[in-house]
C-alpha cells in the first residue's frame, strides 16, 4: 500500500495488496523475465485489473497505492475474516461480504459496503435504527409522558391509567415494552377498574341502581339511613375492588338538654349522634337523689336535647350528734336543693378552725357540720418541780387527762393539772421546793460550812470537815434532803467502817480478791458474768456496810433474724438480752409449716435462731392433689465430730495451741467444711482466739458446754453458753438457716 511496494509472482499469478493502482517502475530480474519486465515498465494497472499473468519470477517493484479502513458507523455487524479492504489488489481487491444489521437496526434493502476512492474508511449503507411509535390505548394517560423511541436507547416514562382503569396489586406504575421492528411500543399494566359497594352505616342501599365498573360507573337511588339526614353522593373507586365513597348523609345531633336536678359537669358525652348515642357520667344536684336504677340519657329522635331520667328531690335532717357544736340559735332550711343553716357556734372545749360551716346531705339524711375542732393542750414550757417520766397525757380538751405527774427530786406536794380553755398549755400546781435544814451528826465538824442553798433543787453546802477521830478516805459528799428535814452528809468513817459484797446481775465475785475495810478499799478479779460483755470496774462505797458499787458489763444482746419461712409479724421480742432473752409469737411465712422454736444467739449482736418450719412442696395432678413436705436432715446426719479431742494446759503457749488446733481442723476436714463449732468445756480451752482458727475454708464458732465455764474475754468472740441439752437445737437452727455442713470439735 505504500510506493516501493515489491511483490512476487508466483504461478503465473500477480497478488498486489491494498492499492488502488500500480504502476512497474523498476525490474531487478535477469534474463527473459528481466525483458518481459522491462517492457511493462511504466505499464498501469488499475482497479478493474484483478488479474494478469507475467510469467516471471520475484522483483518487480511497483510504485503508488492506498488502503481503506473499516468505519464507525452505528447499526452494522462485519465479520473480519470477510473483509478485504485493497481496492486494486489482485485477485481479490476491495471486498466486505456477509454484511449484518447489529441489534436495534433492521435492513432497509442489502447492507452493502462501498470502497474508498482515496485512504480512509469505506462507506456502509442499508441498514436503520429501528425507530418505535405511542401506542393508542384508551386504558393509558400519555399526557405526562417521556419518550426515547429508537430501540437502540428505547426510554418512556411517566406513563398513568387512564381513569377508569387501574394497576395489579403491588405495582406502582405501568410496564413498556420496546419494539422488535418500527411500529408501536407496547405498554401493559392497566386495568378496568371494578368498584365494590361500601359498608356504610349511614346509607341506605336498599333501591340503589349500581354499575361497578369504573369508566361507566353510576350508583342511582341512595338515600340516607335511619338516624341520618341530607343528600347522598357517589363518587367512583380510586383503585381495583375499592370502595366507591358516599357523602352528604350526616348523623342527627343531640345537644345537651337544660333539666333542673341533673348535674352535667362530669358527664361523659362521647357521641352526640342520634345512631351512636352514648352519654355517661350524668350525675344529680346538690338536693336531688338519684333512682336505684341510676341517671340515665336517651338520645333525641329529631335534631334538638336528649332526654335525662333518675333524679328525684329530698330534704335533709339535723345530725343526732352533733359533737362540738352548739345549735342553740340555729337557723334551718332543710330542702336539700335550697339548703342553709346559719347561727351555729361551737361548744364548751371546741374553737373555731375558719367559717363554721352546714354541707347538705347528698341523700335524705343527716347534713354534716364542719369547723368546730377540738381544743388541744400542749404541756408547759416550764415544768420546773413536776416529773412527768411516768405521765399519761391526753390533751385533746373534751377529753383531757393527764395522770401519774409527780413531783420532782427536790420538790414535794400533790401534782394537779388544770385543762386548758384555748389551744396552749395546761396548767400546772401542787409541787413546791423541798427546805432543808442542817443535820446533827457527831462525824461531821460544820464549823467552817457554807450553805448556799439549803432548797433540795439547788442545794448548795460546802465545807464541811470531820470530826476529831474521823476520816473522809472518799472524801465528804452533802446531799439534799427528799422530805423536808435535814440533809445527808456521808463519807467520814471511823478505821473499822466496811463495805459489803454487792448482788448486781451480770458479775462474777468468785475469785476476786477484796479488801472491804473503807480506808483501805482494794477489789480486783471481778470479771463479766456469762452472757454480759465489758470490762468490769469497780467503787468504794462511802459509809459502814454499804455495798460497793460495780459497772462496765452488759448483757449480750440479739437481733431479730431474717431468715426465709419464718413470719415475725405478731412476734413479741420482749427481752432480746441473752440472760433473760424472751421472744414469742413468731410462726412459719406462707408456704412453710411446722413448729417454731427461738434459741438465743451465741454472740452479742448475732440474730437468735429460728427453727421448725419447712418450705411445703405441692403436687396437682389431673385428678388428685398431694402436700408433701421435706424433713431437714438431722444434725447427726451433717454435723460430725472432727476426728480426736485436743486437750491442753492454761499455760501451754498459746501460738502453739491455735497451731495445733488450725492444723487438725485443716487435716481432718479438708475443704468439706464450711462452718465449725469449737465445743469448748474447761476455763483453759476458753482462750482460744476465734479469729486466729478462722480460715478461707471455714468459719468458726465457739459454743461453751457448762455454766461454771467462765466468759471469754472481749477480745474473743465467745459465742454464749449452752447446755448439751441446747445444744443440738441450736445446731439445727444453723442447719436450716444456712444450709451447710457443720463440724464440731471438743476441746478439753
Amino acid at each position: 500500500g505504500a510506493r516501493g511496494l515489491a511483490f512476487s509472482v508466483d504461478r503465473s499469478q500477480v497478488y498486489v495488496a491494498d492499492v488502488t493502482y500500480h504502476r512497474v517502475v523498476t525490474c531487478d530480474v535477469g534474463g527473459t523475465a528481466g525483458s518481459n519486465c522491462n517492457a511493462l515498465l511504466g505499464t498501469a494497472f488499475t482497479a478493474g485489473d484483478t488479474e494478469r499473468a507475467l510469467n516471471q519470477p520475484a522483483g518487480i517493484v511497483l510504485e503508488g497505492g492506498y488502503s481503506c479502513t473499516r468505519p464507525t458507523t452505528p447499526g452494522y455487524v462485519i465479520d473480519a475474516d470477510k473483509e478485504h479492504l485493497s481496492p486494486g489488489a489482485l485477485p481479490m481487491g476491495f471486498t466486505v461480504e456477509d454484511i449484518t444489521c447489529a441489534d436495534g437496526f433492521e435492513a432497509n434493502g442489502t447492507p452493502t459496503a462501498t470502497a474508498c476512492t482515496s485512504e480512509g474508511p469505506y462507506t456502509l449503507s442499508g441498514c436503520e435504527a429501528i425507530m418505535c411509535t405511542r401506542p393508542v390505548d384508551v386504558a393509558y394517560d400519555f399526557s405526562g409522558v417521556t419518550e426515547e423511541l429508537a430501540k437502540p436507547t428505547f426510554s418512556v416514562t411517566g406513563v398513568t391509567c387512564s381513569d377508569g382503569y387501574s394497576l395489579a396489586a403491588g405495582t406502582t406504575e405501568p410496564t413498556t415494552t420496546k419494539c422488535d421492528t418500527s411500529g408501536p411500543y407496547t405498554v401493559s399494566g392497566c386495568s378496568t377498574t371494578m368498584c365494590v359497594r361500601p359498608a356504610l352505616s349511614s346509607v341506605d342501599f336498599t333501591a340503589v341502581d349500581e354499575d361497578l365498573n369504573a369508566p361507566t360507573f353510576k350508583a342511582d337511588g341512595l338515600t340516607c339511613a335511619s338516624g341520618y339526614t341530607g343528600t347522598p353522593t357517589a363518587t367512583v373507586c380510586a383503585t381495583h375492588q375499592g370502595a366507591y365513597t358516599v357523602t352528604g348523609c350526616d348523623a342527627i345531633m343531640c345537644t345537651q338538654p337544660s333539666t333542673v336536678g341533673f348535674d352535667f359537669s362530669a358527664a361523659a358525652e362521647t357521641s352526640l349522634a342520634m345512631p351512636t348515642f352514648e352519654v355517661s357520667g350524668i350525675t344529680c344536684m346538690a338536693g336531688y337523689a338519684a333512682a336505684e336504677a341510676g341517671v340515665t340519657a336517651s338520645a333525641c329522635d329529631t335534631a334538638g336535647e336528649y332526654s335525662v331520667a333518675g333524679c328525684t328531690e329530698f330534704s335533709c335532717t339535723r345530725p343526732a350528734a352533733a359533737t362540738g357544736y352548739d345549735l342553740t340559735g340555729a337557723t334551718e332550711n332543710l330542702l336539700a336543693h335550697s339548703f342553709e343553716v346559719t347561727g351555729m357556734a361551737c361548744a364548751t372545749h371546741y374553737a373555731a378552725a375558719g367559717e363554721i360551716t352546714a354541707t347538705v346531705c347528698s341523700e335524705a339524711g343527716e347534713y354534716t357540720l364542719a369547723g368546730c375542732a377540738a381544743i388541744e393542750c400542749t404541756r408547759p414550757a416550764d415544768v420546773a418541780g413536776y416529773d412527768f417520766t411516768n405521765a399519761t397525757e391526753v390533751l385533746t380538751a373534751p377529753d383531757f387527762a393527764v395522770t401519774d405527774v409527780a413531783c420532782a427530786a427536790g420538790y414535794a406536794g400533790t401534782p394537779e393539772v388544770t385543762v386548758c380553755d384555748a389551744a396552749g398549755p395546761f396548767s400546772l400546781a401542787g409541787c413546791a421546793p423541798i427546805p432543808c435544814s442542817r443535820p446533827e451528826n457527831v462525824a461531821f465538824d460544820f464549823g467552817s460550812v457554807v450553805e448556799t442553798s439549803l432548797m433540795a433543787p439547788d442545794f448548795d453546802v460546802s465545807g464541811i470537815t470531820c470530826a476529831h477521830t474521823y476520816t473522809a478516805p472518799a472524801g465528804i459528799t452533802a446531799e439534799a434532803c427528799t422530805a423536808e428535814g435535814p440533809y445527808r452528809v456521808t463519807g467520814c468513817v471511823t478505821d473499822t467502817a466496811a463495805c459489803v459484797r454487792p448482788t448486781t446481775a451480770g458479775y462474777v465475785f468468785e475469785g476476786a480478791t477484796e479488801e472491804l475495810i473503807v480506808v483501805k478499799f482494794d477489789v480486783s478479779g471481778v470479771t463479766c458474768a456469762p452472757q454480759y460483755v465489758g470490762t468490769a470496774a469497780v467503787a468504794s462505797c462511802t459509809g459502814d456496810q454499804e455495798a460497793y458499787t460495780v459497772g462496765g458489763c452488759e448483757p449480750e444482746m440479739c437481733t431479730r433474724p431474717d431468715e426465709a419461712g419464718f413470719d415475725f409479724t405478731s412476734a413479741s421480742e420482749k427481752s432480746l438480752a441473752v440472760p433473760t432473752f424472751e421472744v414469742q409469737g413468731v410462726a412459719c411465712a406462707d408456704g412453710y409449716t411446722g413448729n417454731p422454736t427461738v434459741q438465743p444467739c451465741l454472740s452479742s449482736g448475732a440474730a437468735y435462731y429460728v427453727s421448725g418450719c419447712v418450705e411445703t412442696t405441692t403436687t396437682t395432678t389431673t385428678t388428685t392433689t398431694t402436700t408433701t413436705t421435706t424433713t431437714p436432715p438431722t444434725p447427726e446426719s451433717l454435723v460430725f465430730n472432727i476426728s480426736g479431742s485436743f486437750s491442753f494446759e492454761a499455760a501451754a503457749d498459746q501460738d502453739v495451741v491455735h497451731d495445733a488446733v488450725q492444723d487438725l481442723l485443716i487435716e481432718t476436714s479438708g475443704e468439706t467444711l464450711e462452718h465449725v463449732f469449737v465445743y469448748v468445756t474447761s476455763e483453759a480451752a476458753r482462750r482460744l482466739s476465734v479469729r486466729r482458727l478462722a480460715t478461707k475454708v471455714f468459719t468458726v464458732e465457739f459454743i461453751v458446754r457448762y455454766a461454771e465455764v467462765a466468759s471469754a474475754d472481749a477480745d474473743y468472740a465467745l459465742m454464749g453458753q449452752f447446755t448439751e441439752a441446747v445444744l443440738a437445737p441450736q445446731l439445727q437452727g444453723v442447719l436450716e438457716s444456712k444450709g451447710v455442713t457443720v463440724g464440731v470439735l471438743v476441746v478439753a
